[in-house]
């Protein structure tokens, strides 16, 4: 498992989170970039 996570192929498309651009330049100006 940590193999797959340190070489990026998990999670892959199918198994990550995804928001909106706009909740996530909503966060990035709470917490920063």
């Amino acid at each position: 498992f940590a193999d797959d996570v340190r070489s990026g192929s998990f999670p892959n498309h199918e198994e990550s989170y995804h928001m909106a651009t706009s909740e996530a330049e909503e966060l990035a100006g709470l917490y920063g970039s």
